[in-house]
């Protein structure tokens, strides 16, 4: 059985775990046939008495029993000898066993007629040849042929349990079947003897949630659906070697393999049907009985006599759960090793047998070929599931994935892998249980216990297996391409079969240390290469993750309440406005509920809104203040005076206000831009804007002083301010990304946990302690423009920042918005190409700020109204909520219709009604 990391991988396996559970519909039934039970023994001095015993203890006994004593070098003949005489058999005769080099012992008991025989060899032989030699030789007449290792102890139900497996009457499409199996095979689990130490008991828990895991594996590669090739036939990988009953005629068994249980397996499964059409009475005759609630019934009294039941002799193979043995492990971890070794190499033989061999061999009917590439693909994808773990860590430590992605990854494959697992060793034990006849209360308790002991052992030892595959692969592929060569030479192919003792050694074999040494220098080189290969943003990235490893997050969900307090509504007014006085300090009770809509899909070629223009005569207009600086003795400082009502402020030479923002002023930061930071353009560009340039320039005139006050605090491009909030929100205050982000720069919990981690550090030159106070909401203008500007600064101080495109795209990602190289991630090169389109907007709307400030009669009324909107916001003459107000009834006095956004700021960031429809007077007034 496959058994890499991942089950998640194994396709074929959860589809056998799924398979297991399809309930068995088929009835038992008892045929004629005799069972001979056949034992080789290979220095099983230790075990031969326990499992002999076993087997002469069973309810039902077999017809013959022959134990195979294959040139032992221990006392496991004389062992044998006196077991038998304790069960009260004598032997009565000595001789040459027929045909082989071998002496052969009959046994007989007083009490009844099994036939009991010893055969002895002087040399080593074969588990193979030892069987072959009986069958050849008939020393074994039975039609059934149970083969059990030395060491193994059968439950007293063993027997009888696979007898009533023999033959089983299952229907298909309405007509009776009587399927005879070729195959049957017994479940096992571990046996631990008195005195076991820790080594040899850690082994053994492993093994048993193994047994149990591949229980529920074999119950679904049993299981039969319909009358097809594939589902209609079994798909099992192999029988339990240590005990399983095949039929006679379909002997020999494959000498030329490591394991030739597996491929005697994959051979027999392969047999063509045979088929006989017989009357229930011609089945009575022959001896079949079916078997119903344990009593045995002839087939008159279930059929009707002119019925015909098909009696089909094929090579399908049959799991028997209640046919219960235990078998000895390893004692250390070298001969575990050596084992699974053993294992592993000759389900590789097995393949390329069926791929590579003779043409004989390599012919499949579709359940063995299904079952054969299955088990290959499930260790390649094992393979590759481990050849993943650098490749993430590597791309980790590049940059490309987070720890926390990294985290994330490992839980989800462990999680599942660890969850799947523990779920079929406990559906294994429970099955156990169940089989046992015990009841479902114990059976669960049972299970649970069981998959408690035996889980970590099992996941620890299943780390030697990929070892061991490559380990077995590197013997056996070789060897085997020798031998091929050899034969197509001499045209000899081998008889004999692979001898093999059980392995005590303590020692790992030199083999399986250099292949996994070999392993852990393919792996590294694996994550080197990709470590230098990998698309990321390297030291920069891990920066980042220090950074925010060690800040206290911040959860968005605590700041996005809303209605905003009255006191957030209007800070330029609390920030020392002529009006502030006369505002009061209350707080909103209510938060009405957020908008869960993602943004519009507006286009700067074909924008989504209704809009129609309508002229105006130009009115007058009077700028306001605009920030400019103040110098004092060679040192920049910003002031906090309010600029005269009239007068160009750019030529005044006065001193404006710098307390618009409550968090992004220029005298918080410690590096502020030298000089003020308008809204840049050029005022012989100007043109009178087109409906979709005058819809943004709306949204744009109530914030514009936030952006470059914003934008001078944190010494920002404001150009390349504006494109990234035009391109993150299209300037509307309660936006909310389909990812959750929300507000102007669109925010997230992430991105605060960044500002803090950024803002919070007194040694950071971007700290700024006012801005993450405990009373932010993301949907408040002024901080989202603040916060944005903030991530803004952080991004184009980033090393690997060559332009704007790099840096917002930072912005968007500041964990892998970059590459190695220094480009733009290429999930992130769509919303940076659209941010870089945006230029020709933000030119066209500062052209407008530029023109006013050169001359505000040049400007049509329309843009002249809502830059001198700006310059009130500025000068504190005018809240957010009435700045918003005004610019509505602007925009649609001039035939724009964006009344879904100032009716969500009025009704939602405010909680001052909806103001979608404008009053006659005041759009009037705003012409």
């Amino acid at each position: 059985m496959p058994n890499f990391f991942g089950l998640s991988g194994m396709p074929t396996t959860l589809l056998n775990a799924v398979l297991s559970t399809v309930p068995d519909r088929s009835v038992p039934v008892r045929g004629p046939d005799r069972l001979a039970v056949v034992s080789p023994m290979y220095n099983e001095e230790d075990g031969a008495r326990r499992a002999l015993t076993s087997l002469l203890m069973q309810r039902r006994l077999p017809d013959e029993l022959i134990v195979s004593i294959n040139g032992t070098t221990d006392r496991t003949h004389e062992v044998v000898s006196a077991t038998l005489a304790e069960h009260g058999f004598e032997r009565t005769t000595v001789g040459r066993a027929p045909n082989l080099t071998a002496t052969l012992e009959r046994w007989r008991h007083r009490d009844h007629a099994m036939d009991v025989a010893v055969v002895v060899y002087a040399r080593q032989t074969a588990k193979s040849e030892a069987i072959n030699n009986l069958v050849a030789s008939h020393i074994v007449r039975s039609e059934r042929v149970l083969l059990v290792d030395g060491d193994t102890v059968f439950e007293p139900e063993f027997i009888a349990a696979l007898e009533r497996n023999f033959y089983r009457l299952r229907w298909i499409a309405g007509r009776p079947v009587l399927e005879d199996y070729a195959l049957q095979s017994g479940s096992v689990t571990s046996y631990v003897p008195e005195g076991a130490g820790p080594t040899r008991r850690f082994i053994a828990a492993g093994r048993s949630a193994e047994y149990a895991f591949a229980a529920v594996l074999r119950r679904g590669q049993v299981g039969m659906l319909g009358d097809g090739g594939l589902w209609g036939a079994s798909r099992l990988y192999t029988v339990v070697g240590c005990g399983f009953v095949v039929r006679r005629d379909v002997l020999p068994m494959p000498p030329d393999t490591q394991t030739e249980d597996h491929d005697l397996t994959l051979a027999v499964q392969r047999v063509p049907r045979r088929v006989e059409r017989l009357t229930p009475a011609e089945l009575s005759r022959r001896g079949f009985r079916i078997i119903a609630d344990g009593v045995e019934q002839p087939f008159e009294n279930a059929f009707d006599r002119h019925d015909v039941i098909e009696l089909r002799h094929g090579g399908n193979a049959r799991f028997v759960g209640e046919a219960l043995m235990y078998t000895e492990d390893p004692a250390h971890l070298g001969g575990y090793l050596r084992q699974i070794d053993r294992w592993n190499g000759g389900g590789i033989q097995n393949a390329l047998k069926r791929v590579l061999g003779d043409p004989g061999d390599r012919v499949m009917s579709p359940n063995v070929r299904f079952t054969l590439w299955a088990a290959q693909l499930e260790n390649l994808l094992g393979l590759l599931l481990l050849l993943l773990l650098p490749v993430i860590l590597a791309l980790t430590a590049a940059g490309t994935i987070g720890t926390t992605d990294l985290l994330r990854i490992l839980a989800i494959w462990s999680g599942l892998d660890l969850a799947a697992t523990g779920l079929m060793t406990f559906a294994g034990f429970y099955v156990q249980a169940r089989d046992g006849q015990r009841r479902r209360g114990f059976a669960v308790r049972f299970a649970g216990r069981r998959m408690v002991r035996t889980w970590v052992p099992y996941m620890v030892l299943k780390v030697a297996n990929p070892v061991s595959f490559v380990a077995a692969a590197t013997s056996v592929i070789p060897a085997f391409l020798a031998e091929r060569r050899a034969a197509a030479r001499s045209v000899v192919k081998r008889t004999q079969g692979v001898a093999w003792e059980r392995p005590t050694a303590r020692g790992v074999d030199a083999r399986t240390i250099g292949t996994a040494a070999s392993m852990v220098v393919a792996l590294s080189a694996v994550f080197v290469a990709i470590l230098a290969l990998a698309p990321a943003s390297g030291a920069d990235q891990v920066a980042v993750e220090r950074l925010l490893a060690r800040t206290v997050p911040l959860h968005m969900a605590q700041h996005e309440a809303l209605p905003l307090p009255i006191a957030q509504a209007a800070p330029a007014l609390l920030g020392g406005g002529p009006h502030a006085a006369a505002l009061p300090l209350v707080k909103a009770s209510i938060a009405l509920p957020l908008r869960t809509s993602p943004l519009p899909a507006l286009s700067l070629s074909a924008p989504r809104v209704r809009v129609t223009l309508a002229g105006g005569p130009a009115a007058p207009a009077t700028p306001e203040a605009v920030t400019v600086l103040s110098r004092a003795g060679g040192a920049t400082t910003w002031s906090g005076h309010v600029a005269p009502a009239a007068g160009n402020a750019a030529g005044s030479g006065l001193e404006p206000i710098s307390t618009l923002s409550a968090y992004c002023r220029p005298v918080f930061l410690r590096h502020p831009s030298a000089v003020p930071q308008p809204v840049p353009g050029s005022a012989g560009a100007y043109r009178p804007l087109d409906p979709f340039e005058l819809l943004m320039l709306g949204r744009l005139a109530p914030i514009e002083p936030y952006i470059e006050q914003a934008a001078s605090a944190y010494d920002v491009p404001v150009r390349l301010m504006l494109q990234v909030l035009i391109n993150e929100s299209y300037l509307d205050p309660l936006a909310v990304g389909e990812t959750g982000d929300k507000g102007l720069s669109q925010m997230t919990s992430d991105a605060l946990t960044l500002l803090r981690a950024i803002s919070e550090d007194p040694g950071s030159a971007l700290y700024n302690p006012h801005l993450l106070n405990g009373s932010f909401n993301v949907f408040d203008p002024d901080f989202s423009v603040c916060a944005g500007a903030a991530k803004l600064a952080w991004s184009l101080a980033r090393p690997v920042v060559t332009d704007d495109a790099v840096a917002y795209a930072l912005y968007i990602n500041p964990l892998h918005g970059v590459t190695r190289s220094g480009r733009v991630a290429p999930n992130l090169r769509g919303p940076v190409d659209a941010m870089v389109r945006l230029g020709p907007l933000a030119d066209a709307l500062g052209s407008a700020y530029a023109a006013y400030r050169a001359d505000p009669s040049s400007l049509a009324a329309p843009e002249r109204r809502l830059v001198a909107l700006s310059a009130e916001v500025a000068s504190g003459k005018l809240d957010l909520a009435s700045a918003y107000r005004r610019s509505h009834a602007i925009v649609v006095a001039n035939g724009v219709d964006d009344g879904a956004v100032y009716s969500a700021v009025q009704e939602r960031l405010f909680a001052r009604g909806s103001r979608a429809t404008v009053a006659p007077t005041d759009t009037a007034s705003a012409r």
